[in-house]
């Protein structure tokens, strides 16, 4: 970003990278080129744009690349997932900074994440036994034996 223009020559941009923010000067570069068989010249700063969305304009989206910096501009519960999960993946996804004291969850999807290890639980034992039962057949007692055997003697 252009944060200062020095004078008609220059311009100050600065920038992020991943362990600071940088700033350099930046001068305006002259290009000769023909047209029309005559010469002519063109004055300008070697830019490119570069756009910035914020975490709420990219729902929906998979992006390229994602730059994030989990500070105090996170406001609302479930943005960080929301801005990480645009990226397509790890490789792509670069955290500037993570300050975990900004993490925000409802208490909604807190409550319904632990009915769900609770509902997880009962169907983990819940097919543990019919695998067992199954497993066994009518002669469930071969297969306890065999069952203490193999984990109190081995």
């Amino acid at each position: 970003m252009v944060t200062k223009i020095c004078d008609s020559e220059n311009v100050e941009v600065t920038f992020p990278t991943l362990t600071s923010i940088n700033k350099i000067v930046i001068q305006k570069e002259t290009c000769y080129f023909e047209i029309h068989g005559k010469r002519a010249s063109r004055k300008q700063f070697p830019l490119q744009n570069a756009f910035a969305l914020t975490i709420h304009k990219t729902q929906g989206l998979t992006l390229p690349h994602v730059t994030l910096n989990v500070d105090e501009n996170i406001f609302a519960e479930g943005q960080i997932y929301v801005a990480m999960s645009r990226a397509p993946s790890l490789k792509s996804l670069h955290i500037l900074g993570f300050d975990y004291a900004q993490l925000k969850v409802s208490k909604a999807a807190l409550e319904e994440y632990k009915r769900l290890e609770k509902v997880n639980a009962k169907f983990d034992k819940a097919v543990k036994k019919k695998i067992f039962l199954s497993c066994c057949g009518t002669n469930q007692s071969f297969l306890l034996a065999v069952f203490v055997i193999f984990f109190f003697y081995i």
